[in-house]
């Protein structure tokens, strides 16, 4: 309240206007604005119009029985021109005629909030070509519901404009035409623009001099369009209401969607973290896995080195049996030789004792080397054989040492296969 009248005293200030008390009385009413029956002049009228420009506390301005200036009319219109709260205009008894007409179509133009407006006991039908304008502005609103154009003069060519009205207004519900001069041709004309209106549910025609049968054809075409705004509202109602359900529904679908999203979130976040700990279960078993399979080709590579080793020493040991046996060979007949020699010997000395003893002495070295030949050949085989002995112990003892690093290997190797396969 306080900042509206503090707005209005600053507005007076500032246009140099006088203070009027009973404005300042009517700007406490709340969303009323009520100066009816008050002499305002054109000064404070312009304030007022600058007022509703700009203020949105207002739902309801009653200018009743003020007999404005059309200068001070203008500047109320002016201002509501602009405004977005006012639903409710009343300029009863203010004398609004031609130019204040057309400043009248000029605010419905613009103004998309006011619902009633009421202009009984003005002189709108004084001037056609204004009432003119004012019906044409009243064809592209599509707020007001209800007018009010009691007692304003309105003849046969205000009758024509209406019938506009009625033909291409789809908001209007409510007319009252109460006290004019319509005449019976006016009346003909209204009926013709009302059998194209739809939306229509009152329409007061009383002291017209409008006939009966006209009069009854109109409340027929009204009640008709009463059944239609009551098979509207029903309709409406249950498309209200089935849309109400559609949005609990669409809530509730909505409702569902996300917890199936939450509940999809948390089983991908499960599904990651058991991924992850299944990817770090497998480095780990390749790590394992690469570890072993070094450790198999470090293995292999020692087998192969040992079989190497051992195909060497196998050489090796036949190459000693070869020798062996050609010393053992060589022996033989070198044994055969020193036989056959002493045999040979023994006979020449059993046929030739009688020879010189020197040539018995040397004989007798001779067979003493011999001797000694054969006794250093029998030691040599003695050791060929012991290192045959042990070239055998050591091939024992390396496919000893094989067989194990074999069975070694393949139980590594069955240790690995599973994790391979993995």
């Amino acid at each position: 309240m306080e900042d509206v009248t503090d707005l209005y005293k600053q507005l007076c200030k500032k246009h140099n206007i006088e203070l009027q008390e009973c404005v300042q009385k009517a700007l406490t009413g709340g969303p009323v604005l009520d100066l009816s029956s008050q002499t305002l002049d054109v000064g404070t009228c312009a304030v007022v119009g600058k007022m509703l420009q700009v203020s949105s506390k207002f739902e309801e301005v009653s200018f009743e029985d003020c007999l404005l200036k059309e200068d001070g009319i203008k500047s109320i219109l002016l201002g509501l021109c602009g405004n977005s709260s006012v639903k409710t205009l009343v300029l009863k008894g203010n004398c609004i005629q031609g130019n204040s007409t057309d400043a009248l179509a000029k605010m419905l133009r613009h103004n998309s909030r006011i619902v009633r407006l009421s202009l009984e006991w003005n002189n709108l039908g004084l001037h056609p070509e204004s009432f003119g304008s004012f019906c044409g502005a009243l064809v592209k609103n599509s707020c007001v519901q209800y007018l009010d154009l009691r007692s304003n003069q309105l003849g046969g060519e205000a009758a024509s404009a209406l019938a506009q009205v009625l033909m291409r207004n789809c908001s209007l519900l409510s007319l009252d035409l109460r006290w004019n001069t319509l005449g019976v041709a006016g009346g003909k004309t209204l009926l013709e623009g009302l059998r194209n209106n739809r939306t229509l549910t009152l329409l007061n025609l009383i002291g017209n001099s409008i006939t009966n049968d006209i009069i009854s054809t109109i409340d027929n075409q009204i009640s008709k369009n009463k059944l239609l705004s009551l098979k509207e509202r029903e309709y409406i109602g249950q498309t209200t209401l089935l849309k109400e359900q559609l949005e609990r529904q669409e809530q509730h679908s909505s409702q569902q969607v996300k917890q199936l999203e939450d509940n999809l979130a948390q089983r991908d976040k499960a599904l990651n973290k058991t991924i992850q700990e299944g990817e770090f279960q497998t480095g780990k078993l390749q790590e394992e896995l690469s570890s072993k399979s070094l450790e198999l080709v470090a293995l292999r590579t020692k087998y192969e080195l040992i079989t190497s080793a051992l195909h060497l020493n196998q050489e090796r040991v036949s190459v000693l049996e070869e020798r062996n046996c050609t010393l053992q060979e060589d022996l033989k007949s070198s044994q055969e030789s020193a036989t056959l020699e002493k045999s040979k010997l023994k006979e020449a000395l059993d046929s030739a004792r009688a020879q010189h003893s020197e040539e018995v002495h040397a004989l007798h070295t001779t067979i003493t080397q011999l001797q000694t030949k054969i006794g250093e050949l029998t030691a040599e085989s003695e050791k060929q054989k012991q290192q045959t002995f042990d070239l055998k112990e050591t091939t024992c003892s390396l496919q000893a040492e094989i067989k194990g690093l074999k069975m070694e290997c393949d139980g590594r190797c069955k240790i690995c296969q599973p994790c391979i396969l993995k």
